[in-house]
Parts: structure tokens; C-alpha cells; sequence
């Protein structure tokens, strides 16, 4: 890859890094900077555990999140919960680019340590993959489709 060559990570069963361990050659090549994208399947919950580097063993779909900022923090508060019990568990949700910076706020405010991860316009032109705390997510701007993989 950093010879500029295309390299492709196939599973002989089922989609890759979903039942096996291929987030580690992604995180590989997210550590290296290297260019990642992924040939799509039917779910963007799936591309997006795909490009995130994040363990994908334990995940939990949240679809849409409330529209109502009281609710997104009760959400957030029974996520704490969630991780208590299952500390692998990761989430992910679709969101507006609209909602986006409420919904990142209320994890900064509630102090939300853990990684996230922003898959913006995934298999598009404007692809983009953003890592990092909400504090340093809050200083983007964001279009198109989202979809959030929380660690």
C-alpha cells in the first residue's frame, strides 16, 4: 500500500472484519495514513463498523437518535449503562448533518471519552472518514449522509 498499490481483504465467509479479526489491518492502515475504502454491501451500519477500526465483536444499531436534547442525553446516560456491563459494546446511529453538533455536544458534555468516528457520504465522491473526541469533532462542518460509530 504505501507503494501505491491496491491491496483487497476478502473473508470466505460472510463480510469481512464483521466474524473475524480484519479491524486490526484496518487500524494498521489508519495508524499509517494510508487511503481505505470498502466495496459496499446493503448496510451503511456495516460499511461503517467496517471503516471505522473499531472492534466490531459487540455492536448495537441506535438508528436515528431522538430528536429532543433531553432525550439524547437519556440515551447517552443508558449507553454509560450499556458499557458498564459490555465494555467492548459499540454503537451506531445515522444522523442529519443539522443534528449532528447538538448530538456531538451533548457526548462532550457528558463527557464521553471514548472514540468516534464520522462516516460521511460513504462509497461517494466526497467520502470521508473522521475520527476523534466530540470536543474535536464539534470543529468540523458536515454534509451529506452520516453515519457515527461510537466506540
Amino acid at each position: 500500500m504505501k507503494q501505491e498499490k491496491k491491496v483487497s481483504l476478502i473473508s470466505e465467509s460472510g463480510s469481512p472484519l464483521i466474524s473475524d479479526p480484519g479491524y486490526l489491518l484496518v487500524k494498521t492502515v489508519i495508524k499509517e495514513k494510508l487511503p481505505l475504502t470498502i466495496v459496499p454491501g446493503p448496510s451503511a451500519i456495516i460499511s461503517g463498523l467496517q471503516l471505522s477500526g473499531i472492534n466490531p465483536n459487540q455492536f448495537m444499531f441506535l438508528g436515528f437518535l431522538p430528536k429532543k436534547e433531553n432525550q439524547i442525553v437519556q440515551l447517552i446516560n443508558q449507553l454509560y449503562t450499556i458499557k458498564k456491563t459490555f465494555p467492548e459494546m459499540v454503537f451506531v446511529f445515522y444522523e442529519s448533518p443539522q443534528r449532528i453538533y447538538r448530538t456531538l455536544q451533548c457526548f462532550k458534555s457528558l463527557e464521553w471519552r471514548s472514540e468516534i468516528v464520522i462516516c460521511r457520504e460513504m462509497t461517494k465522491k466526497f467520502e470521508e472518514i473522521i475520527r476523534g473526541k466530540a470536543e474535536e469533532l464539534l470543529k468540523r462542518n458536515y454534509k451529506g449522509e452520516l453515519t457515527v460509530v461510537i466506540q
